[in-house]
């Protein structure tokens, strides 16, 4: 009887840890070494801010040029880029804003486009890539906490 209470103490006690870890996507991220990363807001966008953060996104998906509204991370930690199209049987783009997931006919995911945060750790501000996880400090950017 003692151990069955033990095996179900255990059970809640791995279960409440797995509910309550984090993923990126949540409001917080972590450092590779543990360290609490907090959302945040651009300060004072200028031409060359906004430059760095468009070459960071470029590079994060290995493409040339991104192009962003002059108020990017101005109101929001999170900017989405570029949705996904596809086409219909007709050869016709569906929308890149249509939610309804995937398209049957190729099992591409509709709707969907990568997905940024801006984040701030001891005075320096990040850019965090959540589908690959990839993190990119820019010393150019003046940020506080969202």
């Amino acid at each position: 009887m003692i151990l069955r209470k033990k095996m179900v103490i255990c059970c809640c006690a791995i279960s409440l840890v797995a509910a309550c870890s984090l993923t990126q996507s949540e409001e917080s991220a972590y450092l590779g070494d543990g360290t609490h990363m907090n959302n945040a807001r651009l300060l004072g966008a200028s031409e060359q801010s906004i430059n760095a953060i468009e070459e960071a996104i470029a590079t994060m998906l290995n493409t040339e040029k991104v192009n962003l509204s002059k108020a990017v991370f101005s109101d929001s930690s999170e900017l989405i880029v570029g949705p996904n199209t596809v086409s219909d049987t007709h050869g016709n783009i569906r929308s890149g804003n249509d939610t309804s997931g995937f398209d049957l006919s190729t099992g591409e995911l509709v709707g969907v486009g990568d997905r940024f945060y801006l984040k701030l750790h001891k005075g320096a501000c990040y850019i965090l890539h959540e589908q690959s996880g990839a993190l990119m400090k820019l010393d150019e950017l003046q940020c506080e906490v969202e």
